[in-house]
């Protein structure tokens, strides 16, 4: 996995755990299925860009929070 994708995996970890959520009614929420979404914060699978705008509707979070922020000289920061 790489390490932007573990970054995105921990921010939505954090974002559901701080809003008191499931894993069951993030999946519900999002229609993103309960196997996807536990693939995808263990690491085995990257987010999809789409599935990351779901997450932060249904969390009522800035997307901005969910993804890594680049720096152009380094990469992800």
């Amino acid at each position: 996995m790489d390490h932007i994708d573990e970054l995105a995996a921990a921010a939505v970890r954090d974002a559901y755990k701080s809003a008191g959520v499931t894993i069951d009614k993030l999946s519900e929420d999002t229609g993103i299925s309960f196997t996807t979404l536990k693939r995808r914060l263990s690491g085995r699978t990257s987010f999809r860009l789409d599935e990351l705008v779901r997450i932060a509707q249904a969390l009522d979070v800035p997307f901005s929070d969910l993804v890594p922020e680049l720096d152009a000289t380094r990469g992800v920061a």
